[in-house]
């Protein structure tokens, strides 16, 4: 599985380049985490989330 991470700032972009731009100008400690993302083959990312409570 690969991990992406989703900030509050990439939903002012409109497309990849800038979204990792966003990522790169924020420190680490300073970006504001709204999202996390994976990406694999279904069966693979069911299996990792079989069990989780998601956020409501």
């Amino acid at each position: 599985m690969k991990p992406a991470l989703y900030t509050e700032d990439m939903f002012k972009t409109t497309h990849d380049a800038a979204n990792r731009e966003v990522v790169r100008a924020v420190a680490r400690t300073e970006l504001n985490l709204v999202g996390l993302a994976f990406r694999a083959e279904r069966k693979v990312v069911d299996k990792v989330l079989e069990g989780l409570k998601f956020h409501t």
